[in-house]
């Protein structure tokens, strides 16, 4: 999905908020029928040995390789990719299709692993993955690219959401922190190398080429996941727990998904349409704009009746809880909004030495702020100011961003970026913190999901309404310029390639154009993040 968090890390909360306690034990893998003995049954070690490296290494490689694809693909979706395929305008749909393909999916294995087992859900997320690099790799134009993003979506949201709950059920408890040690090291590796390591394949060999390494790359995930369960499945011992019976004859709420996905894609559609393929007063997107609460409204109604509801409604209505959603929210709008048209800003900016790694600088600090904040909210038991403090300093940053013309590629901007993904790492850890101070602990991993769940829904609507502003923004500017053409600005909005062929003054205009429009993005982001400061001003703290 969108990233919502810089380095967000997979959990087990929406798999257990199904079982109705925080027990990694209760969200059980195997067939039905298979019971798992005690250790002192365990009759073949050695082969429990080796499947558990299979599997761990398995799930490493595939955790690294999906990292590495979403920094590739927030790095050069528009600037590179849409742009080669001649079809910037619909270049955000590369990111949505997947992300929103994800979100939607991920009930459905939740449910399905709970109820039957992991092993299935697992081997069907690697595959879905591998498969959709593929498809990526051979699509000739935008809509089989955004396909093939569905498909690896599909694939990523199993993957993310069993990686440490196979690790936890597979080793002892004190052995979890070194497993899971070993993914959050090989996401964030993948993270900061993405962006540079894939556009230089890209740039060399095609964009082509990048999904194409990842499908081999993901192969070998599949081989290891598909090796270790083979082996398990043939041990003269369950090694693995089966699922939960009770689940078995729970149904899942498909309608509560299928309103979901309403409710999600219909905004968005409205939004990216509106202004680029139909003007805001076409009677199709007034309708899409009409029905979008409609079918929100619809959703939460569906869910409130559910016996086993996607999100659950009561735990929304909690104030404290509300106030954390709303300014994590504000937070992660503006953090999208920057985040998503940052390669492009650098691009037309002429900064090819940082182009590639600006995203690396912002996810390598992300994780000095989230150690930092976790050791001040230990130490002091407090985490009100500090993170009133950061999301003052993101503020300050996206405003200087806005507000100057700073020459890219130098040590100061370097700074800046750093800064944003420190005091993102800050905000993100406190607004978690948060938001279990705000309900009992029972209703934590339930809450924790739909807060993810919100969080990726604002981060779509986020990447939407910056391209449609940023591109509204573009073709006002230039349409006030006799010397460009109408022709000229479609053909540039559609297409970077065709922009750098123009003369040398006609497309340091367009490319002034493009640089202004996304400072404005970046002047929006600094006001969201100043009224999400406000929220946070009610929040209670941790000895609150």
């Amino acid at each position: 999905m969108a990233s919502a968090f810089p380095g967000r890390v997979s959990d087990t909360t929406a798999l257990v908020s199904e079982s109705g306690h925080d027990n990694p034990q209760a969200s059980l893998y195997g067939s039905p029928n298979q019971a798992r003995p005690s250790a002192a049954e365990d009759q073949s070690p050695g082969r429990h040995r080796v499947a558990l490296v299979l599997l761990a290494a398995g799930l490493v490689v595939g955790s690294f390789t999906q990292s590495f694809d979403l920094a590739f693909l927030v790095s050069n979706y528009n600037k590179l990719i849409a742009s080669d395929l001649d079809n910037l305008g619909n270049a955000v749909w590369v990111v949505l299709a997947g992300s929103i393909s994800e979100s939607a999916s991920q009930p459905l294995y939740s449910h399905i692993s709970l109820s039957r087992g992991v092993q299935l859900p697992l081997l069907t997320a690697v595959w879905l993955c591998a498969q959709g690099f593929l498809s990526c790799s051979l699509s000739t134009n935008i809509w089989a690219l955004a396909l093939s993003r569905a498909i690896v979506g599909l694939g990523k949201s199993g993957l993310s959401l069993l990686t440490v709950l196979v690790i936890s059920d597979l080793v002892g408890v004190t052995d979890i922190p070194l497993w899971r040690s070993g993914v959050l090291v090989a996401g964030t590796l993948a993270e900061i190398s993405g962006g540079p390591l894939g556009s230089s394949i890209a740039t060399r060999f095609g964009w082509r080429a990048t999904f194409g390494a990842e499908y081999v790359i993901m192969l070998a995930s599949c081989a290891l996941v598909t090796a270790s369960i083979i082996l398990i499945r043939s041990a003269p011992i369950g090694l693995l727990l089966p699922p939960l019976p009770s689940l078995r004859q729970r149904p899942f709420d498909a309608l509560g998904a299928v309103t979901l996905l309403l409710a999600v894609v219909t905004p968005l559609m409205a939004i990216s349409l509106g202004g680029e393929i139909l003007s805001w007063t076409h009677p199709l997107e007034i309708i899409l704009l009409c029905i979008s609460p409609i079918l929100l409204a619809l959703f939460c109604w569906v869910e409130s009746k559910a016996a086993l509801p996607i999100i659950p409604m009561g735990l929304v209505s909690n104030g404290n809880a509300l106030t954390v959603i709303v300014s994590a929210a504000g937070v992660v709008f503006a953090y999208n909004s920057v985040i998503f048209n940052l390669s492009l800003y650098m691009d037309v900016q002429g900064a090819d030495k940082l182009k590639d790694w600006a995203l690396s600088v912002i996810f390598a600090a992300s994780p000095f702020g989230a150690v930092l904040a976790g050791i001040v909210i230990k130490k002091t038991k407090r985490l009100k100011k500090l993170l009133i403090i950061n999301m003052a300093v993101l503020a300050t940053v996206y405003s200087m961003l806005a507000l100057t013309s700073i020459t890219t590629g130098t040590t100061t901007y370097i700074a800046l970026l750093a800064v944003v993904g420190f005091a993102m790492g800050i905000v993100e850890n406190c607004l978690i913190t948060a938001l279990f101070l705000a309900v009992d602990k029972i209703d934590q991993p339930p809450m924790y999901a739909t807060f993810d769940l919100i969080l990726a829904f604002v981060a779509d609507i986020a990447i939407t309404v910056s391209t449609a502003l940023m591109r509204s923004m573009v073709r006002l500017r230039l349409s006030n310029d006799p010397a460009v053409t109408e022709e000229v600005i479609r053909k540039s909005l559609e297409s970077l390639n065709y922009a750098r062929l123009l003369p040398s003054e006609l497309k340091s205009k367009i490319f002034d154009a493009f640089a202004g429009s996304i400072r404005s993005d970046y002047s929006l982001a600094s006001g969201l993040i100043l009224l999400s400061l406000l929220g946070a001003l009610k929040l209670r703290d941790a000895e609150g």
